[in-house]
Parts: C-alpha cells; sequence; structure tokens
C-alpha cells in the first residue's frame, strides 16, 4: 500500500517514498547527522526507541542509497515523534565566508567549488526530510551555530516555513553541569528551529565574552575551514543539553499528540504555499537521482 504524504513531500521525492510502501512507525527519535550520538543516548536510556544517521556510520545522505534509507527512518517514526537534525555546517558560517561566498543575494554561494555543492545537496535533502516529517505529522528540530546560513538556503527556508517552526538562540557552553561529560570549550551559540512546544526552555543567553572565543578553535585557509585541537568538542551536544531536551520532550509528548490531533480535524498543515518554483530547481539540482 501506498502511503499519502499531499503536497509537503517535494514532488522529485514522491518515487521513492512510493517505493518504500507503508513502514512500521515504532521509532520515537531519529537523531540525524548524530555525531558522536549523545542526543540518542540520552533518549535510549529512558526506554523511547531511538534511530541514528551519520556519514562516518556509513549513512551519507548525498547518496542514493543513504538518502532512501534515511526516508525509511523518518517514515518509522511515531506521530508525535521527533527528528532531530544538525547537518554539517562548515560550509555555511561566518568563518568559511571566503570560501563559501554566500550573502543575503546569493544563499547558494560558490557552486563552482565541490564542497560548496555538497553542501547544498545537503541541505536539500535535510528540508526534504523536514518536510516528509511534516507530512506524517512528526515534529522536527534543525540545529545550525548561531552564524550559520543554512537556515537561509531556499529549500531549507521552505521547509522550515511549511512545518511551522519557530527559532531560537541557545548556547551550548551553558550546559556543561553533567560531570560526566561531554563539555563545550567555548561560549558556542546554537540557533534551534523547530515546532516543538518546549523549544523556548532550551533557550539560554550567550554570556559576555571573556573566556575562549570561536576564533581560537577554527583555522581557514583556501581548502576551507579545519580547526585546532578543541575543535571537535565544540561540535558534540553536552550531556546535560541532551538530557534536558528528552526531559522536555517527555513532558511535552501530551501536548503534541494533542496539536496533531486538532490539525488533523482542522486541515492545519501548511499546503496552500505556491513553492513549485524552489522544488524544480532543487529537482535539477540531485545529480545523485538522475
Amino acid at each position: 500500500m501506498a502511503p499519502s504524504f499531499g503536497k509537503l513531500v517535494p514532488k522529485w521525492m514522491r518515487p521513492i517514498i512510493q517505493d518504500l510502501g507503508e513502514v512500521c512507525r515504532t521509532l520515537d527519535l531519529v537523531d540525524g547527522f548524530s555525531g558522536r550520538g549523545e542526543m540518542g543516548r540520552a533518549f535510549h536510556v529512558k526506554d523511547w526507541s531511538v534511530a541514528n544517521f551519520d556519514a562516518k556510520d556509513g549513512i551519507d545522505i548525498t547518496t542514493y542509497t543513504g538518502f532512501v534509507c534515511v526516508c525509511g527512518m523518518v517514515m518509522a517514526l511515531k506521530e508525535g515523534g521527533l527528528l532531530w537534525v544538525g547537518p554539517e555546517c562548515r560550509l555555511f558560517i561566518f568563518f568559511s565566508s571566503s570560501v563559501h561566498a554566500r550573502n543575503k543575494t546569493n544563499r547558494w554561494g560558490n557552486v563552482a567549488n565541490p564542497d560548496v555543492e555538497r553542501a547544498n545537496l545537503e541541505a536539500i535533502l535535510t528540508a526534504a526530510l523536514i518536510r516528509l516529517a511534516a507530512s506524517r505529522h512528526v515534529r522536527i528540530v534543525l540545529e545550525q551555530p548561531g552564524n550559520s546560513q543554512q537556515p537561509s538556503v531556499p529549500p531549507m527556508e521552505l521547509a522550515l516555513s511549511l512545518a511551522g517552526t519557530e527559532k531560537v538562540l541557545t548556547c551550548l557552553g551553558s550546559f556543561n553541569g553533567n560531570p560526566e561529560g561531554p563539555f563545550c570549550p567555548i561560549d558556542k551559540e546554537l540557533q534551534l528551529h523547530g515546532n516543538v512546544p518546549f523549544l523556548t526552555l532550551l533557550r539560554r543567553a550567550r554570556p559576555k565574552r571573556d573566556g575562549k572565543h570561536e576564533h581560537e578553535c577554527y583555522k581557514v585557509n583556501a581548502a576551507g575551514v579545519s580547526g585546532g585541537k578543541d575543535l571537535a568538542a565544540t561540535a558534540a551536544y553536552t550531556r546535560e543539553f541532551c538530557e534536558l531536551v528528552e526531559a522536555c520532550y517527555a513532558r511535552s509528548l501530551p501536548r503534541i499528540r494533542r496539536e496533531i490531533a486538532k490539525a488533523k480535524l482542522h486541515g492545519c498543515l501548511r499546503d496552500e504555499c505556491e513553492w513549485e518554483s524552489v522544488d524544480e530547481a532543487c529537482g535539477e539540482m540531485l545529480f545523485f537521482y538522475s
């Protein structure tokens, strides 16, 4: 039986979803671009059903097989489940501006650079996963560094709008309270875009900059952005942060379920906008799909 998904799923993606067919919905969380897997671990220890994906673990969404695999994960999320995604930010942040060349009039940046092109592809595909999740009444959170331009890339901006997200800023360095770690060595600002009721509970003001600054962890050259010995630590979520997300989600789940029931009753999903031009442009860029 073919699943129903309505207008929220991009046209180029629909054959993939139809080929997958109906998927048993058993997952509570999909932790995307999971890195060390701290978010999934925080949910797993509380007996939630979790799936992770990350290129370093062999699931690369910029490949056809990887993308199909992750589509299956998203479709396996329960109604009211959570898709948490933190795509690679390296070629969207301020420190690599000279490489990616993104600005307010050119969100795609220097597409002649293969690395920038791949980063754009990953953003397109992540945006499509967000729309797939929204079509199946799954809640989403997109995480990026505070200065990342990824949420402004056209397909991502559209997906976040269609999913009805809001944005909050937080400081990862404010969540270093668990003595077991991991710890964030800098006051790293994050932007969170989500349609979960607890998003504002994750907001933390960034303290006055009197400690280690980001530029001490990053190195920029013609090849892009690399880092010093502490850079990897800034990419990992702290345990306290992940435990707070899990606790807030658990408390909010009854409200999420009520919101879904109301949306089903009144048809509140935002599928009335004009977005065909964005989808067509993205479809043309998906070289892996041809």
